[in-house]
């Protein structure tokens, strides 16, 4: 025959599992949603550093760039008067 469980083992086997049911419900939607959830979030962190990086550079000026204005022609070769750093 089987075995007889008191009152507390049997509220204690009902809780128990009600905890592995909802864990596997948590697992099984996680599955579902991680994956695509996590692309979304990588796409837009992609998107947010390309920004930052064209923001960055869309006002820096380089001192070949303002070489290459200065003088169009290669054949006359002229220094810069002056750099400033900052």
């Amino acid at each position: 025959l089987g075995h007889f469980h008191t009152r507390e083992e049997r509220k204690k086997h009902l809780e128990e599992e009600r905890r592995r049911k909802i864990r596997n419900q948590q697992k099984l939607i996680e599955s579902k949603i991680s994956p695509a959830d996590q692309m979304i979030v990588q796409l837009s962190q992609r998107k947010m550093q390309r920004r930052k990086e064209k923001m960055l550079l869309d006002g820096f000026v380089t001192t070949q760039e303002v070489l290459s204005q200065r003088n169009p022609d290669t054949t006359a070769k002229h220094g810069i008067l002056s750099v400033t750093t900052v």
